[in-house]
This record gives structure tokens, C-alpha cells and sequence, in this order.
């Protein structure tokens, strides 16, 4: 767990400490769960305006308001604690097809705890959005972004998602996640830092179009 809080802020000498260690991602990935429930319970009250748009757009479709808050319930709190699961093994291959082209040295296991470490800054924007949401009283999350669309107005479309890109916590992510990669690979980090750049870039702007 050291390590796991370590690797933000010190990366390169916290993975060199886990690299040929077994296990050392459950617990941190039970925490990082925990943090993305407190996450969402402190965004709550800034759910309001989406569960209302939500709720339009269901009982347009004919659900009931009883089938609407279970259904409303369960991915509010579901998506973010089952997405981690999701996202730390997929990640994982993300980073191992980066090994394969770099020809590095690195096991999917070690891989899979570069992602889960590196996610924690994702995980401490998500917290205090959540603190802000609760500060302000907002009704709508989507007010409190900490990234460049908070710059601009909800009619910039497109631009502002492309703007959405300029989150400092994903960056720090990010980051990490490069010299964890460096470390468990055996190879430099500007080398492994070109190629999660282009995934990155490319995985983003998948998502975007989608």
C-alpha cells in the first residue's frame, strides 16, 4: 500500500520497489473502488440535473419513476466501481501491446499494476469535484469540470470536448503511468512516453467520434 500512494508523486521509485514483487494490487484496487464510491456519493446532489434529463428521456420510452430510480441507482454507483475492474485489466493490454512494441521486458501482472497505480490522480480529480459539487450546492457535476471546458460555453460543441482533453489529473495519470511503464519494461521513459501518447491521443479521439 506504501508504494501504491507513493507512485504518484515519486513513480520511478515506487514501482522499482514492486516490479519483481508479487500480487500488490488487490488491496489497492479494493481502495481505489472504495475513493470512487465516496467519489460519487460527494457528487450526488450534482446528479439532479442529469437524473431529470434521464428520466425525460425513460419515461418517454414508457418506464416507470420506480423502474427509473432503481435503474438510476444501480449505474450510478455500479459504472464507476465496476468500470476500475474493467478498465485496470483492459489497460493492462494496452500496455502490454506497448511492451511488445518496445520490446520490453514486462509481465501482464506488473503491467495491470501500472495502470491500477497510475489511476489514483483520475480518482483524487473525481474527489474533489465531489467536494465542490457539495461546497457550491450544484445540481449538475457538469459545471464543476477541472479541465479546459470549464474555458468555454456548453454551445462550443465539439471544441469543448476536444478542450475537456486539458485535465490536469489525466495528465498526472498519465505521466505516471509512463515511468511505470519505463520501470516494468526495462526502457526509457521518453521512448514509452511517445507510444502511450499516440494510444492516448488515439483512444481519445475514438471516444470523441463515438
Amino acid at each position: 500500500m506504501k508504494e501504491f500512494m507513493l507512485a504518484s508523486v515519486s513513480p520511478t521509485r515506487a514501482f522499482q520497489a514492486v516490479r519483481d514483487r508479487k500480487g500488490g494490487w488487490i488491496w489497492p484496487l479494493v481502495v481505489t473502488m472504495a475513493l470512487m464510491l465516496l467519489a460519487v456519493w460527494l457528487m450526488e446532489p450534482g446528479f439532479r440535473a442529469i437524473k431529470e434529463e434521464a428520466w425525460k428521456a425513460a419515461s418517454s420510452q414508457g418506464a416507470t419513476r420506480e423502474q427509473f430510480e432503481l435503474i438510476f441507482s444501480l449505474q450510478r454507483y455500479l459504472i464507476p466501481t465496476v468500470g476500475v475492474i474493467v478498465a485496470i485489466f483492459f489497460g493492462g493490454l494496452i500496455l502490454m501491446l506497448v511492451n511488445w512494441v518496445v520490446r520490453g521486458e514486462a509481465k501482464y501482472m506488473q503491467l495491470v499494476k501500472v495502470y491500477l497505480y497510475s489511476y489514483l490522480p483520475v480518482v483524487i480529480g473525481q474527489l474533489l469535484v465531489g467536494i465542490l459539487v457539495r461546497a457550491t450546492g450544484a445540481d449538475d457535476v457538469r459545471e464543476m469540470m477541472l479541465n479546459g471546458a470549464a474555458l468555454l460555453d456548453e454551445s462550443a460543441g465539439f471544441l469543448r470536448r476536444i478542450a475537456a482533453l486539458a485535465d490536469p489529473f489525466y495528465i498526472w495519470s498519465l505521466v505516471v503511468g509512463v515511468f511505470g511503464a519505463a520501470v516494468m519494461m526495462r526502457r526509457p521513459p521518453a521512448r514509452i512516453a511517445m507510444w502511450l501518447v499516440i494510444v492516448w491521443v488515439l483512444l481519445t479521439l475514438a471516444g470523441l467520434n463515438g
